[in-house]
Formats: structure tokens, sequence, C-alpha cells
């Protein structure tokens, strides 16, 4: 825990600031995995690096469209199937539930 500042203002954003990482959770993490990056910047949107990339309900069913498509089939020449079985079942789940009203998604890539 950082110590308390004597200014109100440095107060006020440390408190955001621990606010904001409580309420943040991550719903999926992928590392390498360039072919899903590639498809969000050519079909969602460009960003930089670590930067926020809001996503819509339209966006989130793109992305179970591309886990669907791409569910079990090789990762480039090696022998490593993917598996997206955990993406696929969240995010139906996020879509027919409609969570959009009292949370936030976002994609963020740090390279």
């Amino acid at each position: 825990m950082p110590p308390k500042p004597t200014n109100t203002n440095e107060a006020i954003l440390i408190e955001l600031e621990e606010q904001e990482k409580e309420e943040a959770e991550e719903v999926f993490q992928w590392r390498k995995d360039y072919r899903l990056h590639d498809f969000v910047a050519d079909n969602i949107g460009k960003f930089e690096n670590c930067e926020e990339l809001p996503l819509t309900k339209e966006h989130l069913a793109m992305l179970l469209e591309y886990f669907e498509k791409n569910h079990s089939t090789p990762y480039s020449d090696s022998e490593d199937k993917l598996d997206y079985s955990k993406e696929i079942s969240q995010l139906k789940d996020i879509l027919e539930n409609d969570y959009f009203n009292d949370v936030e998604y976002f994609y963020y890539a740090w390279w």
C-alpha cells in the first residue's frame, strides 16, 4: 500500500486507481495469439500498444464467430491445436445474458 499523501488530489487519484484495479476483471487472456490479434486489428479496430479497445456486443459476436471457426485448428505449422472452448462458452453466456448494461468490455494487447 502506498504511503498516504498529504495532498488531497493525490489521495483521490490513489483511491481511484485502487478502485479501478478492484473493479477490473480479466475475462480472457491469450499469449502470443497473433492470428487473433490480427483479426481484432483488421475487423474491430486499430489500436496502439497497451491501449484499451472498447468492444461492443457486435464485436463480441464477431469474436465468437472467429473462435468457433478456428477452434481445434492447428496453430501455424505446429501440431498444437487451438482450444477456444472456454472462450466460446463464456462469450455465448455473455451474449445470451446481455451483461452490457452492467459492464464494459475491452481488448488490450501488450507487445
